[in-house]
């Protein structure tokens, strides 16, 4: 049986890339269905069902790209642990992107990303990048405080065009190395006082509110100037959206 807070984190990560949520299961050597393992699906299933009018018919928003090391793909391909370094490095630095290939449309953002073979992760490598992202990119969609943010916090906008509002998903579950070729996620960490800037340019805010908790974020938490609305989350229990609604 999967960890309950891991199969959390998979369905909600896939609602903050904007996908529908698959999880397979295996029938029991018996020929019966596990009583178990279907509470454990409805419990999370339960979850996203709720979180529908704010997750259905949303858009993705993306002001840079990671151009793929791979030039073809088959059956036997795998993810280069280049790719999946330059996912992480940007998905900690809170960066807004997509993964391309050199046949998709490179006018629509504003930094592509060449990935490197970057065997180490040193600190001071993604504290050069940050730099130069301020430089090429000084009015990125979404900016995290590293004072105020843990970089294992992972967040995505997405713009509801129905509900003329941003969705800022915020989502951290913790993941450890238990085994050798095993990573875990079997606890959620709750995240107090986490600080993001969104860029919302010339709209103006009409509220925030936290949708999960089902609280409004109070005027105090956010400030609005230079284009951007710069929020202080007040919990993030794992998982949670930030509804930004627009005038």
């Amino acid at each position: 049986m999967k960890n309950e807070d891991a199969m959390e984190y998979e369905c909600f990560q896939m609602l903050t890339m904007g996908a529908g949520c698959s999880i397979g299961d295996q029938l029991h050597p018996r020929g019966g269905l596990s009583d178990a393992t279907y509470d454990l699906i409805g419990r999370v299933y339960s979850q996203v069902e709720a979180l529908e009018p704010y997750t259905l018919d949303t858009d993705t928003m993306a002001d840079m790209a990671v151009m793929t090391p791979e030039r073809e793909w088959n059956m036997d391909s795998a993810l280069s642990d280049s790719l999946i370094g330059a996912n992480r490095m940007l998905t900690e630095l809170g960066c807004q992107f997509d993964i391309i290939d050199p046949g998709m449309d490179f006018t629509r953002y504003g930094l592509i990303v060449l990935p490197d073979e970057k065997d180490f992760a040193p600190s001071w490598v993604k504290a050069i990048f940050a730099d130069v992202l301020d430089l090429l990119m000084p009015r990125q969609l979404v900016r995290k405080d590293d004072g105020h943010t843990v970089s294992g916090l992972e967040v995505q906008l997405r713009r509801s065009g129905s509900r003329n509002s941003l969705m800022l998903h915020c989502l951290y579950y913790p993941c450890k190395k238990s085994a050798a070729n095993l990573y875990t996620i079997d606890e959620k960490v709750p995240l107090f006082d986490q600080r993001v800037r969104v860029y919302v340019g010339d709209a103006e805010i009409e509220s925030v509110r936290a949708v999960r908790q089902g609280e409004v974020i109070s005027e105090r938490d956010y400030t609005v100037a230079d284009g951007y609305v710069d929020l202080n989350i007040p919990k993030i229990d794992g998982y949670e959206i930030i509804e930004l609604s627009l005038k």
